[in-house]
């Protein structure tokens, strides 16, 4: 007897969904974090440049990171960040300006607005995958409120073949889609010379 597609699909997802559900009615709390990859290069001039670093939280959930998901693709437990997001974000540019030798003070604003951070999984018919999305605007404003620069990111961070789609498999693709933001905010070639002119630095560095 031949056996269409649809029942093999059907037999698949029966096998996997007490596996890919877990808990899914149950919240998943998770700890997120920022981390350095490699070194940096010191800014000449900076240490005399103080940046005020403020992040608006603009996203339309704020309360969750993503969903669970079981495994007929409905959506189910929230996935909630233990961290403060918009604190995660505030502190990973943060760390970023510290190791190029900025201060911290009130000649230089930068703003962020996070319109977006948010994970949702894909179901696949042995496994799925984690995505993760994030859109960040940043601002440099002079002291006296002229914008020198704006940008806004729209990064992805993906975690392939989970199998429990649930909060651990959230949390690595986030924190992907947050490093890859601050990567692509910090290799714009603009980015550091605008906060230079902003802070009174004269013929600012070109980005390398």
């Amino acid at each position: 007897m031949k056996i269409s597609p649809s029942r093999i699909l059907l037999a698949g997802f029966l096998l996997l969904g007490p596996w890919l559900t877990g808990c899914a009615i149950s919240t998943d709390k998770i700890d997120l974090a920022y981390s350095l990859r490699g070194a940096r290069d010191k800014v000449p001039g900076a240490e005399a440049v103080a940046v005020n670093l403020q992040i608006k939280d603009d996203r339309a959930v704020k309360d969750k990171v993503g969903k669970k998901m079981n495994g007929y693709g409905m959506e189910m437990g929230a996935i909630v960040s233990r961290n403060d997001v918009p604190g995660l974000v505030q502190g990973a540019i943060l760390s970023e300006l510290d190791a190029r030798g900025f201060a911290h003070g009130d000649s230089v604003s930068v703003t962020g607005d996070l319109n977006k951070f948010w994970n949702h999984f894909t179901i696949g018919f042995f496994a799925g995958d984690s995505l993760a999305e994030i859109s960040l605007t940043v601002t440099v404003k002079d002291h006296a409120g002229q914008i020198l620069f704006v940008k806004t990111i729209d990064e992805e961070g993906k975690e392939p073949n989970v199998q429990v789609a649930g909060g651990h498999n959230a949390k690595p693709a986030l924190q992907m889609a947050l490093w890859k933001a601050i990567d692509d905010l910090f290799a714009d070639p603009a980015f550091i010379p605008a906060i230079l002119k902003a802070g009174g630095a004269t013929s600012p560095p070109a980005q390398k």
